[in-house]
C-alpha cells in the first residue's frame, strides 16, 4: 500500500503546473476533495486492494502540501513569510507526536484517529472556499 503511496507521490510531479494554470486555491480545493474522499475510502472499505488504489490517490493529491506553501507565501507580507511557515510546520511536526501519544495512553484504534483525521481534513476542505484566492498569481494571470 505505501508504494503504491510513493507512486501516486512520484507521479503528482506531473501536476505541478496546474497551479500556474488554474490557480492556487482551485488546485488546493480540487485536491483535498479528491483527498477527503480516498480517505473515507481507505477508513470504511476494508478491501486491501480498494486501499492499496486509495493510497495511490492520496499520493497523486499531494500536489496540495507544495501548493499551499506557495500559496500562503504569495499571501503574505514579506516581514510575516518565516512566521508563517513557521507555524505551518509546527503544526505539521506536532502531528506525529499527538498521534503517538494518542495511540500510546488514549486508545489502540486507528479507526477513531483516522476518524477525527478525516473531520479535520473536511473542515480545512470547507475552509478553503472563504480564502482568497493569491494576488500573485491574479497579477501573473492578468486579472487584478
Amino acid at each position: 500500500m505505501i508504494t503504491a503511496y510513493f507512486i501516486g507521490f512520484a507521479m503528482n510531479g506531473l501536476l505541478s503546473t496546474i497551479p500556474d494554470l488554474i490557480g492556487r486555491k482551485k488546485t488546493i480545493l480540487y485536491s483535498m476533495i479528491v483527498s477527503c474522499f480516498a480517505q473515507t475510502v481507505m477508513l470504511f472499505v476494508p478491501n486491501f486492494y480498494v486501499r492499496t488504489l486509495m493510497f495511490f490517490v492520496m499520493g497523486l493529491t499531494m500536489i496540495k502540501v507544495g501548493g499551499s506553501y506557495v500559496w500562503l507565501s504569495e499571501c503574505v507580507g514579506s516581514s510575516y513569510k518565516s512566521t508563517a511557515f513557521t507555524m505551518i510546520n509546527i503544526y505539521d511536526g506536532m502531528t506525529m507526536a499527538v498521534v503517538c501519544i494518542y495511540y500510546m495512553k488514549i486508545n489502540h484504534s486507528w479507526f477513531w484517529l483516522c476518524l477525527v483525521q478525516l473531520l479535520l481534513s473536511f473542515a480545512a476542505t470547507a475552509t478553503i472556499m472563504i480564502c482568497p484566492e493569491s494576488p500573485r498569481w491574479h497579477l501573473v494571470n492578468g486579472r487584478s
